[in-house]
């Protein structure tokens, strides 16, 4: 298996266009998070810094925290590897292109990381598969879509894993890799489709003035071009409406976020208005 994950890891940040053991590095744990009572379905996570504590929901031996400390300054990619090598790939390359985007797109990172969180209370508490949500943003999409691409590439496509529930958005190449130039509008747009749960979230009106400003010059025209939207406020008002009821869930068992697709079209036709809305003339 080392052989293998040094093959993959090369690839992925060939692919990435990141300097392995320069720009960022790899922390493999063994088994699953199941196995290691860690968050369920949390395959791999993007560390940007420091030393994990007691208090971290992942479950680390003291022998992988001492690989943490080696070079705590270094973002890591970190993955379970109790998986196939396509299934390991894509969690890779998904990990790299979130490095990408913290390491380039500071600010705008830290953004869509609140909105995303401010997303949390809406969706999680109303029953299983609502994580599709969460991968239907822009800097998850875009991610699951890099990682596509090259999962694509180098085993060719992934017939009948398409809806898999641990790791089918790595393998579904229904949306266009992004770069991380064009992340801000992007993460603007989709963020203010709730915009009341992320004002929130981010402290009010005048910490939220601050954030924008600090994505991009430009993003505090789009808030308020998007807020004066009739057609965009209609579809950001009709979420709720389109939350599955938990008999729903129920019906598609461990394939829970089928029930949640209306409710992806949804945000997905809103953003993309958006998107077009706030285009640069």
């Amino acid at each position: 298996m080392e052989e293998a994950l040094a093959r993959l890891w090369q690839r992925a940040c060939e692919h990435a266009e990141l300097r392995p053991d320069v720009d960022v590095r790899l922390i493999p744990l063994e088994g699953s998070p199941e196995e290691r009572g860690g968050p369920v379905g949390s395959w791999s996570r993007t560390h940007l810094g420091g030393v994990p504590g007691p208090e971290d929901r992942w479950r680390f031996t003291p022998a992988e925290v001492d690989r943490f400390r080696e070079n705590p300054y270094m973002p890591a990619v970190v993955v379970f590897t109790g998986t196939d090598e396509a299934a390991l790939l894509g969690l890779i390359r998904y990990t790299l292109e979130q490095i990408r985007h913290a390491t380039q797109q500071t600010a705008t990172f830290r953004f869509a990381i609140a909105a995303s969180d401010a997303l949390v209370p809406l969706y999680q508490p109303k029953g299983r598969g609502s994580a599709v949500v969460y991968g239907a943003q822009p800097l998850m999409r875009s991610a699951n879509a890099h990682a596509a691409a090259l999962v694509t590439a180098v085993f060719g496509p992934q017939i009948g894993r398409l809806r898999d529930p641990a790791f089918g958005p790595l393998f579904r190449v229904d949306n266009e890799p992004e770069s991380p130039e064009r992340l801000p509008r992007r993460a603007v747009v989709y963020a203010a489709i709730h915009a009341q749960a992320v004002t929130e979230k981010l402290g009010g009106a005048e910490a939220l003035e601050h954030e924008l400003l600090e994505v991009d010059v430009d993003a505090p025209a789009w808030w308020q071009m998007l807020a004066a939207d009739d057609l965009f406020q209609a579809l950001g008002t009709a979420a709720p409406a389109f939350v599955p009821a938990p008999e729903e869930i129920a019906v598609y068992g461990e394939a829970a976020g089928e029930a949640w697709r209306p409710l992806e079209g949804l945000l997905d036709r809103a953003y993309r208005y958006g998107m077009g809305l706030t285009e640069p003339d």
